[in-house]
């Protein structure tokens, strides 16, 4: 019986890879054709109608354009291997028709100048049109659609994936069932037919590509590292509970209970929170392409997860997925240290609070940032000694931790030496010196990986992103000076370079950061000229600094009549043409989305104000002063708790200097965390611990 099962999972997983590996071996091309047409109608300032088809590239490889000659009212050049239309707009039949063989890429290459005219380009029955007139010499690419099969059709598409389901768990069940010498393997096998299974999605589904490139095969080798240590620890887990251990059986009943519910509420605002910069990542990440403005982690996570559920939601549920599982962390934790079993539930409450629940959809940084944050800083709270019995995966997880902290925000950048005083502190004596020293080594040596290969995607704009740390305080501070001063004699050395009209016109430096005030500064030299009239304002005016920082956090508190949390909850702003340009993004009702979304963002409406939900619990300040008030207390107790209160009020300080707008996400992590800590130390009063 074991060798049929042998057989039979041996055919299975041969056909999983001949399918998975169908697109490479087989080309998904198909012949194609395309019409052109020269249209009378020109441009204004156009001097002729003229058209010229300069170059065919089939694969990157340039024809020769003669043999596509099949109009007697179009020429060809030999000179410059070009096909000019001559006649042909004037000409009943004018239009070009081009014919190619399978090939996985086919350009037209259409020169534009100022005697060029428009034409229309017909494939299948996909029309584009395209006004070739220019006044400097330029050229056209365009790029043919139709030479590749159309497999996303919803009937292949099932097709595929129940062909493939059924043979993936086949497979899975004659390996497991009957090899049980296998059986430490079950990990890879699961993880290798996981792995298969989403190369056939990103082909089908998650991906608009025609080539793939090497960051999409640098990012399936991190997909498949990432699949095997879930599949291991998913495993894990399910030897743990069938073994009787009750604090594993309570984190999975806790990660069970808080995803279900989340899951509800997905449902509800289906696709999810999405708003604005978001957006634009994501159609970066479909096109395999990164957003280092939100730094390349969120890209990152976005194409990973796309691997993992091939839509948009993915992403989304991919998030609270890892959220929840944070979650039951937390409580598993507790569970462990309250007598009372009970009184874990009432750990809940922070993970329940509208800000965090709103956030749990929002799928920018700051969301999954705000929970690796907790994560981190709730095992050094509560952690009295770390021990040398941590097994290497627990340390591999902080490490980890630890340089996503350091590297996804600019101001997260103080983890770097936060983690290793962490450590430090929290290690037994004996373990205390060489552990902090390999950490701290592994630690650096990530951030500087991360942070290199950010710079080199962000390049030239680094500098550019530098201006948002101090651009809204920038405003206020220009208009002071325009206030105090005639001669605005600190103003002299941006003058040339920044629109200053437009900043004094406008009401805040978002808006004239993002209006174009800085759009003629270039060089290095710029930058550092604008960053030293910045620290020249600030020694000027440090009154007026705080008092604007002030009002930009009490702002973000809900304390002024402005205050709000997002650009908007997307209903009407940007996720209308979103919903439309992708699929599975419908809502399931609009009008339940936008309900539920005002609910927990605290609005009105969609963009008319906010509600006493917002006052209530996007109010900062709470969770600011269970910081500070645990700070001062850890501090006179001499507890190692302390650094963990200092490590959220320097987080605090940062933001506070350098937050470049009143969004509550700057703030999101020291909220969590403040409201966490406090909730702990609560119950742990009502009831002793172990």
């Amino acid at each position: 019986m074991q060798k049929i099962s042998s057989c039979v999972a041996g055919i299975c997983i041969a056909l999983i890879i001949l399918f998975s590996a169908y697109d490479y071996l087989v080309p998904n091309t198909v012949p194609s054709t395309v019409t052109i047409y020269p249209e009378t109608e020109k441009n204004e300032g156009s001097n002729a109608s003229e058209i010229w088809l300069t170059d065919i590239l089939l694969n990157g490889k340039e024809q020769d354009l003669s043999q596509y000659l099949t109009n007697e009212n179009w020429s060809y050049h030999e000179e410059n291997n070009d096909l000019f239309s001559g006649s042909a707009a004037e000409s009943p039949d004018g239009s070009l028709i081009l014919k190619f063989p399978p090939a996985k890429s086919i350009t037209l290459v259409f020169s534009m100048h100022a005697w060029c005219g428009k034409i229309q380009l017909k494939e299948a029955d996909q029309i584009t049109e395209k006004d070739l007139y220019s006044e400097n010499s330029d050229i056209f690419e365009y790029q043919i659609q139709t030479n590749t099969v159309d497999r996303k059709q919803p009937g292949f598409i099932l097709r595929s994936i129940v062909i493939f389901l059924s043979l993936s768990v086949l497979g899975t069940f004659c390996v497991i069932k009957y090899m049980k010498a296998l059986n430490k393997a079950r990990p890879y096998i699961c993880a290798f037919f996981h792995f298969c299974i989403s190369i056939r999605t990103d082909a089908l589904m998650a991906f608009e590509i025609r080539e793939y490139t090497i960051e999409y095969f640098v990012l399936k080798i991190i997909f498949g590292i990432c699949l095997l240590c879930l599949w291991r620890f998913i495993f894990y887990l399910v030897d743990q509970f069938q073994a009787g251990n009750s604090l594993i059986r309570g984190g999975i009943k806790y990660f069970i209970i808080y995803w279900i519910f989340l899951s509800i509420v997905m449902l509800c605002i289906w696709p999810g929170n999405w708003i604005w910069d978001d957006i634009f990542i994501y159609e970066d990440a479909v096109c395999l392409r990164f957003t280092p403005w939100q730094h390349i982690l969120t890209s990152v996570f976005y194409i990973l997860s796309l691997m993992f559920i091939p839509a948009a939601a993915g992403i989304v549920i991919c998030q609270y997925t890892i959220i929840a599982g944070i979650t039951a962390a937390v409580l598993t934790i507790c569970n462990s240290m309250f007598h009372s079993k009970k009184l874990v539930w009432f750990m809940y409450i922070p993970f329940l609070l509208l800000p965090v629940l709103a956030h749990n959809f929002y799928p920018l940084r700051l969301s999954l940032y705000a929970f690796l944050e907790l994560l981190f800083l709730f095992f050094f709270y509560i952690g009295q000694s770390v021990s040398k019995k941590c097994t290497w995966c627990f340390w591999t997880g902080v490490v980890i931790i630890n340089i996503l902290l350091s590297t996804w925000r600019s101001e997260g950048i103080f983890f770097l030496f936060i983690g290793p005083v962490l450590v430090f502190f929290h290690m037994e004596k004996q373990f205390r010196k060489k552990m902090t020293i390999v950490y701290s080594l592994i630690l650096f040596t990530g951030f500087t990986v991360i942070n290199s290969v950010q710079n080199i995607y962000i390049a030239e704009k680094k500098d550019y992103y530098g201006v948002t740390a101090y651009m809204e305080v920038l405003d206020d501070l220009v208009k002071y000076e325009y206030q105090e001063n005639a001669d605005n004699q600190l103003l002299k050395p941006m003058s040339q370079k920044v629109d200053l009209d437009l900043i004094l016109s406008l009401q805040s430096g978002e808006d004239a950061f993002w209006g174009g005030a800085y759009a003629d500064i270039s060089t290095s030299e710029d930058y550092k000229m604008i960053r030293e009239t910045y620290v020249n304002l600030l020694k000027a005016y440090p009154v007026p600094w705080l008092k604007e920082r002030l009002f930009t956090f009490l702002t973000t508190s809900a304390c002024t009549s402005n205050s709000h949390a997002f650009v908007g909850d997307g209903c009407e702003i940007a996720v209308p043409e979103f919903i439309e340009n992708y699929k599975l993004t419908k809502p399931i009702n609009n009008r339940l989305r936008c309900q539920v979304l005002n609910l927990l963002t605290g609005r009105k409406s969609s963009l008319d104000g906010v509600n006493i939900f917002y006052r209530i619990f996007y109010n900062i300040i709470p969770s600011v002063l269970i910081c500070f008030t645990g700070l001062f207390v850890c501090l006179r107790t001499k507890d190692k708790k302390g650094l963990c209160y200092f490590t959220l009020v320097l987080h605090f300080s940062l933001v506070f200097a350098a937050a470049p707008g009143v969004y509550f996400m700057y703030y999101l992590p020291i909220y969590l965390c403040g409201y966490t800590f406090a909730t702990y130390e609560c119950i742990k009063r009502v009831k002793r611990i172990k």
